[in-house]
């Protein structure tokens, strides 16, 4: 009961003070890609961290039990005692079937998602074919009134410009957008942006979960704003921006984001620390490992024992749990309490 406890805490921590402590860091803008691992590190473990309470819970009421035990070469006896559970069977039923069904959602709505995508993706293929013209400039041209520009991923991603936008931007301006769009589909942002969608809605947005979603999409928009160094570059990006926000959209962001975006790109481009990757990489490898260490200390410290604690009414002819060992002349009731199956 210990170990779920922790974990509900630690769910709780990540999902509260975590994401603020995270959110009032300026680090994660000036190193986006980091600031997206981060952002994935802290709400996936936060998630690792309320499903394993329920695996923790139904650990003695399941043959789960007994094959962390043999993994871990532990006596079956002392796992259960650590991961005894008021309630018993019916709790552990109950606890372990929400797990469950968190577990089974979020794949669902992984898997809806990736099935929409790609039908999208294959429809607007097959629409482009017919009445879009490639372009040399490594760009798909549609004739539309309105100004737009955005990269449709896959295994043949392509960038998508449509006439109006050619004639707003400028042919610098074009360069630069078209570098932000290439920047994203090399950077994989719709994966990221998938599975992050799909844990903020398996938990309904809750703290950290929704959060995360909305910090890694503008992050991820950041990110592609980085394809562009030099600071007369990120001032003409800037410029494209605020031409296209008000008549459409730039990668799906909202007007109210492209601020944000335009107020960065103007300033001057601190190049991230080296330190800080480090840093983001270890803080969340430990993060994410977090929960899974929660979960397994009663089970290191069951399998650190030197013996099982076998309850003597188990034995042949004993009633009475007060009595000690047995000794049949054979060491029998030694044997017994230093089994470890």
């Amino acid at each position: 009961m210990i170990a779920a406890a922790a974990l509900l805490m630690y769910a709780i921590v990540a999902s509260t003070w975590g994401a603020t402590m995270l959110s009032s860091w300026s680090w994660p803008v000036r190193s986006p890609a980091w600031g997206i691992w981060a952002w994935q590190a802290l709400a996936t473990s936060a998630a690792a961290a309320l499903v394993l309470a329920g695996v923790v819970v139904t650990l003695p009421e399941t043959p789960l039990g007994g094959l962390v035990a043999s993994v871990l070469r532990s006596c079956s006896d002392a796992l259960a005692q650590h991961y005894a559970t008021p309630g018993g069977m019916p709790v552990a039923i109950l606890v372990g079937l929400a797990s469950a069904a968190v577990v089974a959602r979020f794949g669902l709505l992984v898997g809806r998602e990736a099935r929409h995508s790609a039908g999208l993706r294959r429809t607007q293929r097959d629409t482009l074919a017919l009445v879009g013209t490639d372009r040399p400039e490594g760009f798909t041209l549609v004739d539309h009134a309105t100004p737009l520009v955005y990269c449709l991923p896959g295994r043949a991603g392509k960038v998508v410009v449509t006439s109006a936008a050619c004639d707003l931007l400028t042919e610098r301006q074009l360069d630069l957008v078209l570098a932000h769009e290439r920047r994203h589909l090399l950077a994989h942002h719709h994966a990221a942006l998938t599975l992050s969608g799909a844990l903020s809605r398996t938990f309904g947005g809750f703290g950290v979960f929704g959060i995360a979603h909305q910090q890694i999409s503008a992050l991820a928009e950041m990110q592609a704003d980085d394809a562009v160094r030099p600071a007369p570059d990120r001032i003409d990006l800037a410029r494209a921006l605020l031409s296209l926000v008000p008549t459409g959209l730039v990668s799906g962001s909202p007007s109210g984001r492209a601020a944000e975006r335009v107020r960065r790109l103007t300033e001057r481009a601190d190049r991230p620390r080296r330190p800080v990757g480090l840093i983001a990489s270890t803080a969340g490898l430990a993060v994410l490992a977090a929960p899974l260490a929660l979960a397994l200390v009663p089970a290191v410290e069951a399998a650190a024992r030197d013996c099982c604690p076998t309850a003597y009414s188990h034995l042949p002819g004993t009633t009475d749990p007060s009595v000690g060992p047995l000794d049949t002349g054979g060491g029998l009731g030694e044997d017994v309490v230093q089994q470890r199956p």
